[in-house]
């Protein structure tokens, strides 16, 4: 009958509705009796811990916040559903997931719009790097790192929109009368087509494009340049799915390896932060998602190198940087005697202390062209 027909409707929507209950509520006990977990291996970073209550935090609005971040962190399953959901875009058709385009051949570029770009801390920016060039006439040198995006438009989804870097290259030119600015969209753009310069699953370079990018320095920075062979590249990973596969979490993402310059000189001392290392490279690393920090282990505020004196060249530099200048240092290292990498984004101290302590030493800032537009930790140059 139809009562009874109304009947058994109400009682599948209460058993319907009761799973989902029942399902959120074994999920949210879950999330707050297992052991949290203190690390994403496959995000690369620190995750939001569920915060203890106070009445203080709740009345100020921080445990809220606090518990919203820890329960997205902390929740069961978290990358099975970033998985699965990725599966489902895709199923539609989007080619936009998690700010990363899927591209071409494989290829995930990281979504950078016009949007993205802040001109006026970039013009800021700009205008920091030129305050030391001017302080350091004709031995400041500026690479600005295309966007892979910028070299490899061809990769990107049809109409995918993206930011147009040839106007900031071309204020960077104009902002930079005593920093030497270095152009290398060319020489990538030619290079690109027998060599692959970026990887297919992460925003960085290969060694195969930092050694571009060290070919268009050894001029500005005096250098004798030497052939790609000389460095007798040698692969430390065949199985590296970098950050941008961690938006993703793509079932076709197809891994790259990842080479590194063997031939160095011969290295006195490493010291990372104030700690000692033996070398450069970090081999516990390819054993771990986070595998381009095979490159120093990772970025610090502030890195020396100093070669042994047999390698004498009479020439230090400084290295204002992001991680983009890892992989490309090693090639520097046997025309110095002593090569000092600085992240502002991690560095405590005074710049104007250390570049007095340092008067001789070349500068070269060596940044990614987007994350130079976005970073808020260049005026520290002035500190």
């Amino acid at each position: 009958s139809a009562e009874w027909r109304i009947r058994m409707k109400r009682h599948w929507y209460m058993i319907y509705f009761g799973l989902i209950i029942g399902g959120l509520f074994t999920l949210g006990i879950t999330m707050f009796i297992r052991p949290a977990k203190h690390f994403s291996e496959n995000e690369n970073r620190v995750l939001q811990q569920i915060p203890t209550f106070s009445l203080n935090s709740f009345v100020q609005g921080q445990y809220q916040e606090k518990l919203e971040k820890g329960a997205d962190d902390q929740f069961p399953g978290r990358d099975g559903l970033t998985a699965t959901a990725s599966i489902c875009k895709r199923m539609m058709g989007q080619k936009d997931i998690g700010d990363t385009y899927l591209g071409k051949d494989h290829y995930y570029l990281a979504k950078k719009t016009e949007d993205s770009i802040d001109m006026f801390r970039y013009m800021e920016n700009l205008r920091y790097v030129e305050y030391v060039g001017s302080q350091r006439a004709s031995k400041s040198t500026l690479l600005l790192v295309p966007d892979a995006g910028t070299i490899l438009a061809d990769k990107l989804p049809a109409q995918a929109p993206f930011y147009q870097a040839a106007a900031l290259y071309r204020a960077a030119g104009s902002v930079c009368k005593q920093t030497t600015f270095v152009d290398i969209r060319q020489a990538m753009n030619e290079q690109k087509k027998s060599e692959q310069l970026y990887y297919r699953t992460d925003h960085h370079w290969t060694l195969a494009g930092a050694y571009v990018g060290y070919q268009q320095l050894c001029q500005p920075l005096h250098l004798t340049k030497q052939p790609y062979e000389h460095f007798k590249p040698k692969m430390v990973s065949k199985n590296f799915l970098g950050t941008l596969h961690s938006r993703v979490l793509g079932a076709d993402a197809k891994a790259d390896t990842i080479y590194a310059a063997d031939h160095l000189p011969e290295i006195s001392s490493v010291v990372c932060d104030g700690k000692e290392k033996h070398t450069i490279y970090d081999a516990r690393r390819c054993s771990t998602k986070d595998k381009y920090a095979y490159f120093f282990g990772g970025n610090y505020g502030e890195v020396t190198i100093k070669m042994s004196e047999q390698n004498h060249t009479g020439k230090n530099l400084i290295v204002f940087k992001d991680s983009f200048a890892n992989c490309l240092v090693p090639f520097l290292l046997e025309q110095y005697d002593q090569v000092t990498m600085i992240d502002l984004r991690y560095y405590r101290k005074s710049v104007i202390n250390i570049l007095q302590q340092k008067k001789d030493a070349e500068i070269l800032f060596l940044y990614e062209m987007s994350n130079f537009a976005e970073d808020n930790n260049i005026w520290k140059l002035t500190k």
